[in-house]
């Protein structure tokens, strides 16, 4: 099976010297043949064999010729939509040739000013070729190694320009890692890098952060720490707006509880039956003693005992405006204006089981000085008068 796949390869620059422009000419073996090994994203390993007749094939190294230089690898291949951000030099015209019957050598030139103090600065100087190949899957043997696919249709792309062992970061690429060694991991699809140079490898002198997720440590690069850290505070956050939404619910519901079982304590009083025995005496008393006052022929039903007490207040023309009145007020003004109006008139209830007590002051006596606690020229009453407990006033209130 034949599959198109993109590669980087990473090699050495060269002595680079100036030009007269002050631009920097470096050579540089950018690839070579030979088998070559991959690891891949799944962690399994592939070899690909380069054989020298495709790396040195004319048509493939005529794709080197002029070809972008750039700093590091950019995440999608050079075009002239964005050659002009991300050149910082070239190859030089068809200077890529076959050295050493393995490595393919060509003269980079560079023209961006802050590559150039890079490269001046040592904190350039390894290369590395991105490019696309047909993968023809298949084993064999090449030179006494073994390789399970082999490369073909080598179209070069760009080569880019990074410090020692840059590859190994990932951080700056997002695409995978692939060399001899085990801890060059994979990232990515179709993609891969793998070090050309003939020098035995050292370890990565890449700085490490350790980092703790729900009590376990591991150690990571700095990048993967940032975005680790970045989806840490996105679950962080969206937990605590969780959990403030279920507190407002939680509070929600315990109001509305509250509520019902506040309802539930006023229906059970409600049907109590002797509380709805002591409301109807209260009814049938009110009713016995506006009456007499409002006539019998008074429309009372489905009125409140307060209305029914200030209709009979203003029909003896006591209280002012009764509407302004506390209930406690309209209650004791009821009881004294009534029960003396009662006793004035000789009215006889036969159903008034307590009767409010009378004045000797005759019909003269100052109700308002009562209620207000004046007793100056007022005569006592003959007996203190208390409203018996069956009289005390329900939480909710039956009207007729």
């Amino acid at each position: 099976m034949r599959v198109t796949v993109t590669r980087y390869d990473a090699a050495r620059l060269g002595n680079v010297r100036k030009t007269s422009q002050g631009f920097l000419r470096a050579p540089a073996r950018v690839t070579r043949t030979g088998v070559l090994t991959y690891h891949r994203a799944d962690g399994s390993v592939v070899r690909e064999l380069r054989r020298p007749d495709n790396v040195f094939a004319a048509d493939s190294l005529a794709t080197l010729a002029d070809a972008p230089v750039t700093d590091l690898h950019p995440r999608d291949m050079l075009s002239p939509a964005n050659a002009k951000q991300l050149a910082v030099g070239h190859v030089s015209g068809a200077s890529a040739r076959a050295d050493a019957g393995r490595f393919v050598e060509a003269q980079l030139v560079i023209t961006d000013a802050a590559m150039i103090a890079a490269i001046e600065a040592g904190d350039r100087s390894e290369v590395s070729c991105g490019y696309t190949c047909d993968l023809l899957h298949g084993a064999g043997v090449f030179n006494g190694e073994h390789y399970d696919a082999e490369q073909k249709n080598i179209i070069y792309n760009h080569v880019g320009i990074g410090p020692r062992n840059w590859g190994r970061a990932g951080a700056e690429v997002a695409l995978r890692l692939d060399s001899k060694t085990p801890d060059d991991f994979a990232l990515g699809e179709g993609a891969a890098r793998a070090v050309l140079t003939d020098e035995p490898k050292k370890d990565s002198n890449m700085d490490l952060v350790t980092i703790r997720i729900d009590g376990i440590e591991a150690q990571v690069s700095p990048t993967t720490a940032q975005i680790l850290q970045r989806t840490l505070d996105t679950r962080d956050t969206a937990a605590r707006d969780a959990a403030a939404k279920l507190t407002d619910l939680q509070k929600r519901f315990d109001a509305q509880q509250a509520e019902l079982d506040a309802t539930k304590t006023q229906l059970a009083q409600a049907a109590d039956p002797k509380r709805f025995d002591a409301a109807l005496r209260d009814r049938l008393e009110l009713l016995d003693r506006a009456r007499p006052v409002l006539g019998r022929d008074a429309k009372l039903d489905g009125k409140s005992p307060r209305e029914i007490k200030e209709l009979a207040l203003e029909k003896i023309k006591a209280g002012g405006k009764l509407s302004e009145r506390s209930d406690a007020y309209i209650d004791a003004l009821f009881d004294v204006t009534v029960d003396k109006w009662l006793a004035d008139n000789k009215v006889n209830n036969s159903r008034h089981a307590d009767p409010a007590p009378h004045h000797d002051g005759g019909p003269n006596v100052d109700v308002h000085a009562i209620l207000d606690g004046r007793t100056d020229g007022v005569q006592p009453l003959k007996r203190e008068y208390q409203s018996p407990p069956w009289r005390s006033k329900l939480a909710s209130t039956r009207t007729e």
